[in-house]
């Protein structure tokens, strides 16, 4: 009992230091956010497995101490990561202000990096094939990529609405793949990246206007933290549909097969003298 109440002050304090004038700045941060929701889950866990062993106390304190580590680090590596990037599109906005070829946000549901690429900058109209002037800024992502192989990569690509919706899916998943083959080509394991073609579907402004299909046309990286499943991430393409015929019975399937239900040729007929008496 005792050995809980301590624990329970123990996450309190946590909790409170991050409010702390002095601390403010860093509990804002993303390693301080990800140190404070790692502690409250692992003390959560950390209490589930100590009620088990007779030790709630004690598995709070571990879980939530356990929990802080590994989330500050985690949102300390992806600081990191997040300020590089940002680097990089503060170079592409001075060299080019008319035409902001990259833009980098956080996803505040995922705590997920998303690294948006003008599609202008990436590809001609109607193709799928990188310009030879987006190698270097693809390098550029990837050697950031590459400090830290534990994240995961979702390259999401978009079109307008132009054309047919069929025509503009395939175009994009094709852009997504030439993104994705130019970071492996860069050094980025291939099993950390998943390429997904939206299409039309995602639209950032729903204007039929040269503006709006210039914004709308676009390549997303979304880099996720480590262990997370890729949030809206689409299945591979026939994944769950049952295999064709799945379902329909083979042919014939219920019909009874010739002659069925007919007797042989005779039956019921009795045999040749039945019923007459025999000679006597």
């Amino acid at each position: 009992m005792k050995s809980g109440r301590m624990a329970l002050v123990l996450l309190l304090s946590v909790v409170m230091l991050t409010g702390c004038e002095e601390t403010k700045s860093a509990a804002g941060s993303k390693t301080g956010k990800g140190a404070l929701l790692g502690g409250l889950l692992g003390a959560g866990t950390g209490a589930i497995i100590g009620s088990q062993t007779g030790n709630t106390g004690a598995g709070i304190a571990i879980g939530a101490a356990t929990g802080a580590l590994a989330g500050g680090l985690i949102g300390y590596a992806l600081q990191k990561q997040e300020d590089k990037l940002k680097a990089i599109e503060a170079e592409s906005y001075r060299r080019d202000q008319e035409l902001q070829d990259m833009i980098v946000q956080r996803n505040s549901r995922t705590q997920a990096l998303v690294v948006t690429l003008a599609g202008d900058f990436l590809f001609d109209t109607d193709s799928s094939t990188l310009r030879p002037g987006s190698y270097q800024k693809m390098n550029q992502i990837a050697g950031v990529m590459n400090e830290d192989p534990s994240t995961q990569i979702i390259v999401k690509g978009h079109t307008d609405s132009r054309g047919s919706e069929a025509y503009n899916m395939s175009l994009s998943q094709r852009r997504a793949d030439s993104v994705k083959n130019a970071l492996i080509q860069s050094g980025v394991a291939a099993q950390r990246i998943t390429a997904i073609g939206y299409g039309e579907s995602q639209p950032l402004v729903n204007e039929n206007t040269s503006g709006a299909w210039q914004q709308n046309r676009r390549v997303e990286l979304e880099i996720l933290p480590p262990g997370g499943p890729p949030p809206g991430a689409a299945p591979p393409p026939g994944y769950g549909a049952p295999p064709p015929g799945y379902g329909n019975p083979p042919p014939d399937y219920g019909n009874p097969p010739p002659g069925y239900g007919n007797p042989p040729p005779g039956y019921g007929n009795p045999p040749p003298g039945y019923g007459n008496p025999p000679p006597y």
